[in-house]
């Protein structure tokens, strides 16, 4: 589980791995087949995230 999630963060890129912290969290290893998700879920954790 460690080494598929550290090759799929260098090509996606800095951005992406927060998406796919987040996701894996939500049990989504591909953010790509649904930017849906994990942009909903990353507008609303930062907003939850400010103050």
């Amino acid at each position: 589980m460690n080494p598929p999630r550290k090759q799929a963060e260098l090509p996606m890129g800095p951005k992406n791995i927060i998406v796919l912290s987040e996701s894996e969290d939500s049990e989504v290893p591909i953010p790509t087949s649904v930017p849906e998700n994990p942009a909903d879920k990353d507008k609303e954790v930062q907003s939850t995230e400010l103050p």
